[in-house]
């Protein structure tokens, strides 16, 4: 398909419509702009992995800026983005990754049985920073999500990183749109929707700046109702509980 890196191949899509075409044509592709990255593979994930409610909390640390704020901590448990179900804006935050010393069980024993650590412990300088993520398997539409910062993100979490050129807000409302799905499917037909299709995208629709606070709404409601289930950390009581709730309810 014209508009594609040659050195990527090219899908064959004939059935697509003239103007999906010069979408491709006239776009510049979205790797050039954002940079996306596969995260780590712990190879043993029974003995690395824990959701959030099976550990001490004393042992789990909240959400950090850095490799250095992490390791200051002196905590082992640390937030993980696995991807997980369909869910879109917000959400998917159960699992925590032993991370205790700047990954030190989890890096020796990747290099104890590859010889280097970083042939599955991937992208280690992006971990802990804010992040536009989505599940590397996909069965229906596409389901992009936010991470503030504070997470390491797993083999099948994928994320891009926001910059000046896109902004999360812009990257959301394009992923999660249903120009962007019939967009996937066209990269790429099957139910895994790898980092290297992501950055095929083009980048003529991703949409102007207006759409900003629209977003953060979203952005905002995803997390309140992600954080009215048991299964958040951030969990409190029931919305059928609160006041509001009760108040709606009386009238």
């Amino acid at each position: 398909m014209a508009g594609l890196p040659e050195r990527h191949g090219r899908p064959i899509a004939y059935w697509v419509s003239a103007q999906i075409r010069k979408i491709f044509a006239d776009s510049e592709v979205l790797g050039n702009l954002i940079d996306a990255r596969q995260g780590m593979a712990t190879s043993d994930n029974n003995r690395f992995l824990r959701l959030w409610w099976e550990i001490s909390l004393a042992k789990k640390a909240g959400l950090v800026n850095s490799h250095e704020e992490a390791k200051a901590t002196g905590k082992k448990w640390f937030p993980l983005n696995k991807g997980g179900i369909y869910r879109k804006w917000y959400g998917n935050q159960e699992y925590l990754v032993n991370w205790e010393n700047d990954g030190e069980e989890v890096m020796g024993y990747a290099a104890e049985l590859y010889g280097s650590p970083t042939r599955t412990i991937k992208s280690i300088s992006e971990y802990f920073k804010a992040s536009v993520s989505w599940s590397d398997v996909t069965s229906a539409e596409s389901a992009f999500r936010w991470y503030p910062t504070g997470f390491i993100f797993d083999a099948t979490g994928h994320s891009a990183f926001p910059n000046s050129s896109i902004s999360a807000e812009q990257l959301l409302s394009f992923c999660n749109s249903k120009l962007a799905s019939k967009l996937f499917k066209i990269l790429n037909p099957t139910m895994h929707f790898h980092v290297g299709y992501f950055k095929l995208l083009p980048t003529a629709v991703i949409s102007h700046s207006k759409i900003v606070s629209i977003v953060s709404n979203l952005i905002q409601w995803g997390k309140d109702d992600w954080d009215s289930n048991e299964i958040s950390w951030n969990f409190t009581n029931t919305p059928l509980l609160k006041q509001d709730y009760k108040n709606q309810k009386l009238k």
